[in-house]
C-alpha cells in the first residue's frame, strides 16, 4: 500500500509537468499562428563589431515587421495622385522609418537602416559611419541591373554636405569660404555639392538590405530593401525634397 502512495506521489509532478508542456505547446502554436497572420519575421542579429566570417547567429533576436502592405502604385492610384512635384520624403532616424509623402500627407512608410555608428551622435566628418540629419534633395539617380551587392538595385544620392554641415564645417575650419560658397550655390541651384571635402561624401538612399543584416549596416546612407526602394524610385526625381531628423 505504501508503495502505491509513493508511486502516486511520483506521478503527480510528472502529470503536472506534462500538462504545463501541453499548455506551452498550445501557446507556441498560437504564437506561431499570430506570426503567420501578421508575417512577423524573426531575424538573428548582433552588433556590427561582433560579426565575424562564418560565425553562427547570436541568440539576440531582432523583430522586423514585414506585414503585407498595399503597393505604392495602388495607393497613389486610389488617391488619384500623379504629380511628382508634390512628392517628398521624411526620414525619422529614431524610428528607423522612411515616410513617403504627397505634400504633407503620408502615403506609405518603410523600415530603413542607418549608418553603423549613427547611435553615437551627429555626423561630423568623412568616414565616421554616421547618417547626417538636415534638409536635403535628391541630386542623382541610378538603376543597377543586376543589383550591386552593397547598393542593391537603386541609388538616390542626397545633397550632402548641405547648408547645415557647411556652416559647421566652416566654423571648425574643415572647409574654407570658397568651398562653403560652392555648397551654398549647389543647394540653391539643386545640383550636386562638392564630394571631396572632409565633411563626408556620397550619402544617399539605396537598396541592398537583407534580413540577416544588423539593424544599422551602412557607411552613413539610408539602406532599404530592394523592393521598397524600387517602389519610391519611380516617383522621385532630382530636386525631390528629403528631410532627415
Amino acid at each position: 500500500m505504501r508503495k502505491g502512495y509513493i508511486a502516486v506521489l511520483v506521478l503527480i509532478p510528472v502529470i503536472i509537468i506534462g500538462m504545463l508542456n501541453l499548455k506551452n505547446v498550445a501557446r507556441g502554436v498560437q504564437d506561431a499562428s499570430a506570426y503567420a497572420k501578421n508575417k512577423v519575421e524573426l531575424v538573428f542579429v548582433k552588433p556590427d563589431n561582433e560579426w565575424k566570417n562564418n560565425e553562427e547567429p547570436s541568440n539576440r533576436v531582432h523583430l522586423r515587421s514585414v506585414k503585407p502592405d498595399i503597393p505604392l502604385d495602388e495607393l497613389l492610384k486610389d488617391k488619384n495622385i500623379d504629380n511628382k512635384d508634390s512628392f517628398n520624403i521624411f526620414i525619422d532616424l529614431d524610428k528607423r522609418t522612411l515616410f513617403f509623402k504627397y505634400n504633407e500627407e503620408i502615403i506609405k512608410q518603410y523600415v530603413i537602416s542607418a549608418g553603423k555608428k549613427s547611435e553615437e551622435g551627429k555626423k561630423e566628418k568623412e568616414g565616421d559611419y554616421k547618417t547626417p540629419v538636415g534638409n536635403f534633395f535628391i541630386c542623382q539617380k541610378e538603376v543597377y541591373n543586376p543589383p550591386k551587392t552593397y547598393l542593391g538595385s537603386r541609388w538616390m544620392m542626397l545633397s550632402y554636405p548641405g547648408l547645415e554641415a557647411a556652416e559647421e564645417g566652416l566654423k571648425k575650419e574643415m572647409i574654407n569660404k570658397e568651398v562653403y560658397n560652392m555648397i551654398k550655390e549647389s543647394y540653391q541651384d539643386k545640383t550636386m555639392p562638392p564630394q571631396t571635402t572632409k565633411l563626408g561624401s556620397y550619402i544617399g538612399i539605396h537598396g541592398g538590405a537583407r534580413p540577416d543584416y544588423p539593424r544599422d549596416w551602412t557607411a552613413g546612407c539610408i539602406g532599404m530593401y530592394n523592393q521598397d526602394v524600387e517602389e519610391i524610385y519611380k516617383y522621385v526625381k532630382n530636386g525631390t525634397r528629403v528631410v532627415i531628423q
